[in-house]
């Protein structure tokens, strides 16, 4: 009976944890300045691709993704993919159509 109890407690703890959600706001840089030389590419060109390497594998993540640029409040801030889970397609083929200001 106690080894029963003892397997039964240890089969518990060595269960996978469950994943931790977290949630992730991505705000990318417009401005013109995102067109500067960073390396062999541009700051804007940098950016996108860490980015869109970062977002890959987050399915279980709560993400979303926003614009800024310009002008406080200006036209380049908005929202283009509201915050949620299983996104990251959709956040990725967001980051590829964006461009400078």
């Amino acid at each position: 009976m106690i080894v029963a109890a003892i397997i039964a407690v240890v089969t518990f703890l060595m269960r996978p944890p469950d994943p931790v959600r977290v949630n992730i706001g991505l705000i990318v840089d417009i401005s013109g300045q995102m067109d500067k030389r960073f390396g062999d590419s541009t700051r804007f060109d940098a950016a996108i691709a860490n980015l869109i390497d970062f977002v890959g594998p987050r399915d279980t993540d709560n993400l979303g993704l926003w614009t800024s640029g310009g002008a406080c409040g200006g036209a380049g801030s908005r929202e283009l993919v509201p915050i949620g889970q299983g996104n990251s397609d959709e956040i990725q083929t967001a980051l590829r159509s964006l461009e400078p200001m």
